[in-house]
């Protein structure tokens, strides 16, 4: 069986894509690299494909978002016969022997269905470590997926990520989960990886209070641990309807806009919602 498969999901990547894959020039036999471009209008591609031959890519043809195009590496992946996946920002960089490390960490410490090495990002004081330097393995309640490692065991208990999500909290419900199926997340202090944090180039507008709120809703929505559907949907109904009527008194138009299209986005897809949620609870949910 195969070690580790190192999975990257890239959009516009040109300015990253070397940084993340240059380590993995030497990659030992029993390691891959997997890219799924998520429809780069950049160079991002023919990079790949001209410095970078050893990368299995697989092109979407659409943005998938962050956890969709996840789905599609992890399950080769799985399908392949890895021990590991290692899921890794195109923004971020890691090298071959903290991947080892942390594999045999999770090899000697299976409860641990997801590990990161210490995230060091641009905002990283020089103390952060000290705080859990002294900890083999610190247990922690979440962890940013720029740099996860995934256990075949996880994948095969907790399944993929749920495609209800299109870009961010997909990792804090996968998460959750992790929990859910009596797994453990954690972080091995003396394992280092680097998350350069890039900003997007997304420019601010009203629609990004829209994509905000309903980021929220359906991280809410699709918690497995909530067994009250219809008390949890009614909440988000009534704070929706109460902004969309104080916006219209004030006579912000923008704003009631945002709420109305989203009071109609939440009836049109919460059953959608509520359905992969319950397919989440699975074992192997989405593989």
């Amino acid at each position: 069986m195969k070690k580790c498969c190192i999975v990257i999901v890239t959009y516009n990547a040109g300015e990253w894509i070397d940084v993340c894959l240059k380590p993995f020039l030497d990659l030992p036999k029993d390691m891959s690299v997997v890219v799924v471009d998520n429809a780069s209008s950049d160079e991002t591609v023919s990079v790949i494909k001209k410095k970078y031959k050893f990368v299995k890519l697989f092109n979407t043809g659409e943005n998938l978002g962050f956890g969709r195009a996840n789905n599609i590496g992890m399950k080769w992946a799985y399908d392949n016969g890895f021990e590991h996946v290692f899921l890794l920002n195109q923004d971020a960089e890691i090298d071959v022997k903290s991947l080892r490390e942390l594999c045999d960490y999770q090899d000697k410490y299976p409860q641990y269905y997801c590990l990161s090495p210490m995230q060091i990002t641009p905002m990283s004081k020089d103390n952060v470590s000290e705080k859990i330097k002294n900890f083999h393995i610190k247990d922690v309640d979440f962890c940013a997926a720029a740099l996860w490692m995934l256990s075949r065991k996880c994948i095969s208990v907790v399944g993929v990520f749920n495609p209800s999500f299109i870009h961010i909290h997909e990792d804090g419900n996968y998460a959750q989960r992790i929990f859910f199926h009596g797994g453990k997340i954690g972080i091995v202090p003396n394992v280092k990886g680097y998350h350069y944090c890039a900003e997007s180039a997304a420019k601010r507008s009203h629609f990004v209070t829209m994509k905000k709120t309903w980021r929220f809703i359906v991280y809410d929505l699709s918690n497995p641990y909530i067994i009250n559907d219809k008390k949890c949907v009614v909440k988000w109904y009534v704070r929706l309807i109460q902004r969309f009527l104080l916006s219209v008194l004030s006579f912000n138009f923008k704003k009631s806009v945002i709420y109305y299209q989203l009071i109609k986005k939440l009836n049109k897809e919460k059953k959608d919602i509520y359905k992969n949620k319950i397919i989440s609870r699975d074992i192997g949910a989405f593989l």
